[in-house]
């Protein structure tokens, strides 16, 4: 073999290897980009906890029968969410959501008086809470 042939394929096997360095480059950098994409893709959008407000009211009762209440009826709010009920002091009551979405939160403890609305506060998880204002007048 001549030096000249040689030569030509020293050189044909060095550009090939540039070339392939440069290929692993690009194609290592697409990779990324494709890693990050999917890390992107798996964060979930932020959530919305769920509260009715055609579900939720205030319930003028006896003290024999737990007194006055908010009350949630089934699908108010999203199952097993946490329910509080804060009046204008900000003196709270906090109950569970049952597993219908219904719920009942005494608020005769609460320094209100009947007339006077009261924020019920619903949050569910890491999701955002959901408020809303119930006022408490007799029937």
């Amino acid at each position: 073999m001549s030096r000249k042939t040689f030569g030509k394929m020293v050189a044909f096997s060095l550009l090939t290897f540039v070339f392939a360095i440069s290929s692993c480059g690009d194609i290592k950098d697409a990779i990324k980009d494709q890693q990050d994409k999917n890390k992107n893709d798996d964060k979930e959008e932020p959530c919305q906890t769920n509260l009715d407000p055609d579900k939720v009211s205030a319930q003028i009762g006896p003290i024999s029968s737990g007194g006055d209440m908010v009350v949630g009826e089934p699908g108010a709010t999203d199952p097993g969410a946490t329910v509080t009920v804060t009046d204008a002091d900000g003196n709270s009551v906090e109950r569970t959501a049952n597993d219908d979405g219904s719920f009942a939160v005494p608020i005769s403890a609460l320094d209100y008086k009947r007339g006077e609305c009261v924020t019920v506060t619903v949050k569910n998880g890491d999701c955002d809470p959901a408020k809303m204002q119930v006022c408490v007048h007799r029937p």
